[in-house]
C-alpha cells in the first residue's frame, strides 16, 4: 500500500509519468491505480498525472483537463517517471492514431519533419524523449516489462513500505487506450526514413534497452 508519509499537498503531487504520444503513459497510469495511488491519465488526481503533454511547461495543453493546474510552473512532482514502450510500436501509433493537434503541440517544442508521417514520428519519437532524458528522471519504466522493476522502484523511494504483489491485482492490459491501425516493422520504417535517421533511431532504441 501507499505511504501514508507521501501524502500530496495543494500543487505538490507525489508523480509526473510522461512519454511519447501513444507510448503507454496511459497504461503506466492505470498501472499505478492498480498498485493503489490516485494516478489520472491526462488529469491531475491526488497522487499525479500520466501525460505526454506535460514533458514541457507550457501555458495551455491540448485536450487535458487540469483542473487549474495547467503547466508546471505552479506544481512540484516528487518524482519523474519516464515512460518508453517499444519504438516500432509507438511510432506506428503515433504516425498513424495521433491526432493533427498533438503533432502541432509537440511542434512547438522539438523539431518535426519529414517526407512522410513515419519519418516525422521517427524524429518525433528520438526528439522528445532526448528532451524528457534532459530532465534527469527519477526512474525508466519500460511498458514492456513486467512491472517489478516499477515496484521496487516505489520501495526503495519510499512511496510504498513494501513490496506489492502484481499477480492478484486487476493490472490493466497493455493494450489499455489502444487504437486501430496499420502496424509496422523495423524494415518498413528503414524504407520510409533516410538512412542516417534509421541508424539514429536503432542506437537510440538500444539506449532505451530495446535491442530487438
Amino acid at each position: 500500500m501507499p505511504s501514508q508519509a507521501r501524502v500530496a499537498k495543494p500543487n505538490v503531487r507525489n508523480f509526473l509519468l510522461t512519454g511519447h504520444p501513444r507510448g503507454a503513459t496511459g497504461y503506466s497510469g492505470a498501472l499505478m491505480c492498480a498498485l493503489g495511488f490516485k494516478v489520472g491519465h491526462e488529469k491531475v488526481r491526488e497522487d499525479g498525472i500520466a501525460s505526454w503533454a506535460l514533458a514541457v511547461n507550457a501555458p495551455k495543453m491540448p485536450r487535458i483537463i487540469h483542473k487549474g493546474l495547467l503547466d508546471r510552473h505552479n506544481t512540484t512532482f516528487r518524482s519523474l517517471i519516464h515512460v518508453v514502450r517499444h519504438p516500432v510500436d509507438t511510432i506506428a501509433s503515433s504516425a498513424y492514431a495521433e491526432s493533427p493537434p498533438s503533432l502541432r503541440f509537440r511542434s512547438r517544442y522539438v523539431l518535426i519533419y519529414g517526407r512522410n508521417e513515419i519519418e516525422r514520428a521517427v524524429r518525433s519519437y528520438i526528439a522528445w524523449h532526448k528532451m524528457i532524458i534532459g530532465q534527469r528522471p527519477d526512474f525508466r519504466f519500460q511498458a514492456e516489462s513486467s512491472g517489478h522493476d516499477l515496484v521496487e522502484y516505489l520501495v526503495n523511494a519510499g512511496f510504498m513500505k513494501q513490496p506489492t504483489k502484481l499477480r492478484g491485482l486487476k493490472v490493466p492490459s497493455r493494450k489499455h487506450n489502444s487504437r486501430e491501425h496499420r502496424k509496422l516493422t523495423w524494415g518498413d520504417i528503414e524504407e520510409a526514413c533516410p538512412a542516417d535517421l534509421f541508424v539514429q533511431l536503432r542506437v537510440f532504441a538500444k539506449q532505451l534497452g530495446y535491442k530487438e
